[in-house]
């Protein structure tokens, strides 16, 4: 989600709010939004966010998918470790 003044004077300065839900990731990630200028020399502008998102459980995959014959015996392995110092 992007917030931003419409209209900037030239040599003035102007605001831009960029929000990311970082529900759903874990780990590294980059997000990236386009500036479009009236600026002759520079008519775009790229602004990238970086964060690294701490969840208090990781999981090793999201989901687990079981297939395979049946009365076979299936197993899949996930790993589940608590990323905080408290239980």
């Amino acid at each position: 989600m992007a917030r931003f003044d419409r209209t900037i004077p030239p040599g003035g300065e102007g605001k831009i709010t960029l929000r990311i839900k970082t529900r759903g990731y874990q780990g590294p990630i980059s997000k990236s939004a386009r500036v479009y200028t009236s600026d002759p020399q520079k008519t775009i502008e790229l602004l990238t966010i970086k964060a690294f998102v701490k969840v208090p459980i990781y999981l090793s995959n999201k989901y687990v998918y079981l297939t395979g014959i049946a009365d076979r015996k299936i197993t899949r392995t996930i790993v589940v470790k608590a990323n905080e110092k408290n239980p």
